[in-house]
């Protein structure tokens, strides 16, 4: 009952069409879905991923099944670990990381998703899995990291691997001036549009004819990060647009005092803050 509004009722129904429906191939398929149309399943708003691993067991399953549940957990498991893993790259303290780990599962913008039923959306560990491929000792690198990074994103959403791109083309000029050798960075290259061929041509993605609306009116203000949209007890409701709530971005109050706090550190050690910055201007 909870599902049944906004986005996560269209999900709700592409899962169950998907669940009830025979396997198909392309594997995403969803033929019973949609009035004589039928598509892949991204376009239902439903967690590919997981409705592929719950179908292969829907015969042990109730007849009346969502995963949503699950999905919450582990997205802020896969959240608070990958954040902590990440911030290990410079700092081993343990209540570092915790602190870290805390300030990532809890940012306003992944719980903001949660409460306005837009579950689909919530895959932020796979930004931090970029990030932290991006920060990590070459020797720790491999070549199926980035591909398998994009190919997870877009099991997660369609638009992920757009927003993973520029880190992934900002470790390449990275490395590229440190000397990789040309043919590594084809190889993964390859790899990564191979992948991402192949999930979209399994999701239903290339079938074209999708449409939307809304384009200017759901946004994001560029005031988003400092507008708490009644979030806060502290920091003021700015105005904006009805439906502005889709660009929501608030850093919360204590990532505008650690942006702050940054700030005032790498002016008093600037000359280690330039140092860092010539070495990740990309």
């Amino acid at each position: 009952g909870w599902l049944q509004r906004g986005d996560a009722s269209a999900g709700f129904l592409g899962w169950q069409f998907f669940r009830e429906g025979p396997w198909s191939f392309p594997i995403f398929f969803n033929p019973t879905y949609g009035l004589e149309l039928a598509s892949g399943i991204a376009y239902s708003g439903t967690m590919p991923l997981f409705a592929l691993l719950f179908k292969a067991f829907s015969f042990l399953l109730p007849v009346s099944f969502q995963y949503y549940g699950i999905w919450l957990l582990t997205i802020f498991f896969l959240q608070a670990l990958t954040a902590q893993r990440l911030i290990f790259l410079f700092s081993r303290s343990t209540a570092v990381r915790f602190l870290a780990a805390l300030f990532f599962s809890l940012a306003p913008p992944l719980i903001h998703r949660a409460v306005i039923t837009h579950e689909v959306l919530l895959g932020h560990f796979v930004f931090l899995l970029a990030l932290w491929i991006y920060f990590s000792p070459p020797a720790r690198q491999r070549i199926w990291m980035w591909p398998a990074v994009f190919g997870l994103s877009i099991g997660l959403f369609p638009y992920f691997p757009l927003m993973i791109g520029p880190i992934w083309l900002a470790h390449t000029i990275k490395r590229w001036l440190t000397g990789p050798a040309i043919k590594l960075v084809i190889a993964e290259f390859a790899s990564i549009v191979a992948v991402l061929g192949v999930m979209s041509w399994q999701l239903g993605l290339l079938d074209g004819g999708a449409r939307g609306g809304g384009f200017g009116k759901f946004k994001m203000n560029v005031l988003a990060p400092i507008d708490s949209d009644g979030w806060s007890w502290f920091w003021p409701d700015l105005p904006s647009t009805p439906y502005e709530f889709e660009g929501f971005s608030f850093l919360g109050t204590g990532g505008i005092l650690l942006s702050i706090v940054a700030i005032v550190v790498a002016f008093v050690r600037r000359r280690e803050a330039l140092g860092i910055l010539r070495k990740h201007w990309p």
